[in-house]
């Protein structure tokens, strides 16, 4: 029942199928990407699929911009994000056959395991009036392509669309991977649109195509430089109707073999920019090997940072099949941030490279800026928008995994509340584990401060997590007083040991009130310190979503003092943390005259909790009711005959 609904949907679309004489090829266009998870259990059936119905299937896949990263979609990623809104593709994998319909059957709609062979079998056996002959050619350089396309209406009627357009996709057939260049660990790619020709809009075929005419074009285009190998290079056209978006016919120009001289190298960079995260001067080499069948006497290569050439070296020589050679690079600077150094083959023998798989190794730095970046750290993550990094962190984050300020916008529909610690501000600082690899490390690496004028500092953050099940995602804080040459750990938490709230299975985590944590880790081990960097490292184990906030550093009040009198074991406070009431119980063995102060850490005076007064011997109560914010305080009992200092957290 499904064929036949399937094949009426689409001859409603195209009426004059009915009387053509080609059979019309099964358009097929797949958006996928190198990131998104359900594609690497959709992609490799399917694209078996496709390979056993190569005489029936015409298959192009775009790269999306979601959910994560995907080098084939940077490469061009104007004409990928146009054709996917053409398109009106609201999700990865997503499947498109002729145009116009959307698989459906045991998945989501428009699965690519919803496509069988039946379903290809059926679409094949329309016809269509129109046929594409269509052939391809590479310059000896390998960076010109010529396209010759012939459309030819077979009958004796006219062909009468409204707004017919001839399009044309370099596609690369075959890209095979090493390592996988997203986070869905898939390495092989097939049929990747790499550039339209001319460009997407096409070619007008006007509204009409004659009886027994034929369109005859021809095209030169520039060959992009991001291609990944010259000898997988192919062609798609196909004829479309630009308002309904059906397809009328689609044809394919495979790869041809590159049989006159060209060149193959390899080339292996080793770059080094100093231990640490302060020195900015990179120094290496790149060896060059020689996996073609001929001698290459010329080498032009790109020394690059960030994409841009920093300096272009040529080498020339003899270098015979299976040779090598040691190429010096120039000392090059790198700024603050993130810096990735590579180095790329620009010509061999004054042509292109045939193949970019196994050259490009790129080496990814993360640098500190030179100087100090202040004296004092009081991070709230106020005043960013979703998404962004404040100006006092480098993220260290080579994956580009999803660490970043939040607020509540990253789920409008369901948080209604403050997303800050305690529901006390709106942004916080967010490790969402569930998308990160796991056994994925991101860094949150605070600039530089200097502590030379502090003594007996502390480091107070809070934070909120949950896991699923029984994932072990981890949060440690680390300190260094090198620039990251080495690293003290302070805080090391995992699993239930870093839980602050009951578990959440199936959905994101998102912090209440009640399940932020404060702690404070004493570092004046590193008191009077020039130059101090801390660190905030999350490890995924695909749990759930872990929340920072309120990242304070400064000097603290003691906890106990060292002159307790006679409040020596006398003093109790309960219950801590304490949310609504805080009882307070002072046993004195003599009268004394005192008062009750509440601190902040940094030891300004916030509140009078209970005013100076004298005070008979025997147990006294007091109570007192939080009006201040969530946080961690000091509440301080003093007397003319002693006095002590307790560690409270207000939870709201």
């Amino acid at each position: 029942m499904k064929k036949f609904t399937l094949l009426a949907i689409c001859l409603m679309a195209a009426p004059m199928l009915l009387w053509s004489q080609e059979a019309r090829k099964v358009f097929v266009q797949e958006f996928t990407q190198a990131s998104c998870p359900p594609c690497t259990f959709h992609n490799p059936p399917f694209d078996k699929l496709m390979e056993a119905n190569k005489d029936k299937v015409v298959l192009i896949k775009f790269n999306t911009w979601w959910p994560g990263y995907d080098p084939m979609f940077d490469h061009n990623p104007v004409e990928n994000e146009q054709w996917i809104r053409y398109n009106t593709v609201g999700g990865a994998p997503n499947v498109i056959l002729s145009g116009q319909v959307l698989p459906t059957g045991q998945y989501f709609e428009g699965a690519p395991l919803n496509v069988t062979q039946a379903m290809i079998d059926q679409l094949y056996q329309q016809t269509s009036p129109l046929k594409i002959e269509l052939d391809h050619e590479l310059n000896n350089s390998l960076d010109s392509i010529r396209v010759r396309v012939r459309v030819i209406n077979l009958t004796d009627q006219a062909v009468n669309q409204n707004d017919m357009r001839l399009r044309m996709n370099l596609i690369e057939r075959e890209i095979n991977f090493e390592t996988a260049p997203g986070t869905n660990t898939e390495k092989h790619f097939l049929h990747i649109a790499r550039k339209f020709i001319p460009d997407m809009s096409g070619v007008s075929l006007g509204n009409s195509i004659a009886p027994n005419d034929t369109l005859s074009y021809s095209f030169d285009a520039f060959v992009p430089e991001y291609l990944y190998r010259y000898n997988d290079v192919a062609v798609v056209a196909w004829v479309q109707v630009q308002g309904t978006r059906a397809v009328l016919q689609s044809e394919i120009s495979w790869p041809k073999p590159i049989d006159w001289e060209v060149g193959d190298v390899a080339t292996f960079p080793e770059v080094d920019a100093g231990a640490g995260l302060c020195e900015h001067e990179v120094n290496g080499s790149v060896l060059v090997l020689n996996e073609g069948e001929g001698e290459v006497n010329e080498l032009r290569l790109a020394y690059l940072v960030n994409g841009s050439i920093s300096e272009e070296l040529n080498w020339s020589g003899s270098l015979a099949p299976g040779g090598d050679v040691l190429i010096d690079l120039p000392e090059v600077l790198i700024s603050e941030g993130r810096s990735d150094v590579s180095v790329s083959v620009l010509a061999v023998n004054n042509a292109r490279d045939t193949s970019a798989f196994n050259n490009q190794y790129a080496t990814t730095f993360f640098k500190l800026p030179k100087g100090v970046y202040a004296d004092q750290l009081n991070e709230g993550f106020e005043g960013l928008g979703l998404g962004e990094n404040p100006a006092t962190i480098v993220n260290v984050n080579p994956n580009e995994y999803r660490t970043y300020i939040v607020d509540r916008t990253v789920n409008s529909q369901l948080i209604t509340w403050p997303l800050g610690a305690y529901e006390n501000s709106e942004s916080c600082y967010r490790f969402d584990f569930p998308t990160i690899d796991k056994g994925g490390e991101s860094e949150l690496v605070f600039k530089k401060i200097d502590m030379s004028n502090y003594e007996n500092t502390y480091l107070a953050f809070s934070y909120a997590y949950t896991n699923m099940l029984a994932e072990n995602d981890r949060l440690r804080v680390m300190i260094s007083d090198d620039c990251g040459v080495s690293w003290t750990e302070l805080f090391n938490k995992a699993g239930g040991k870093l839980r602050t709230a009951p578990q959440v299975s199936g959905e994101r985590f998102y912090p209440r009130a009640a399940d932020w944590v404060t702690d404070t880790l004493d570092i004046s081990a590193f008191d009077g310190a020039a130059e101090v960097i801390i660190s905030f490292v999350g490890r995924s184990d695909l749990g759930n979503c872990l929340y920072l906030d309120d990242i304070v550093l400064g000097e603290k009040m003691g906890v106990n003092t060292s002159n307790p009198g006679i409040l020596a074991g006398q003093l109790t406070v309960s219950p801590n943390p304490v949310r609504d009431i805080l009882n307070i119980d002072v046993e004195l063995s003599e009268a004394a005259t005192g008062e009750i102060r509440l601190y902040d850490l940094v030891g300004k005076s916030i509140e009078v909790v209970q005013a100076q007064q004298s005070l008979p011997a025997g147990r006294h109560q007091f109570s007192w009711a939080p009006n201040v914010g969530p946080g961690v305080y000091l509440l301080k009992v003093q007397t003319d005959k002693g006095e002590l200092t307790e560690k409270i957290t207000v939870i709201k």
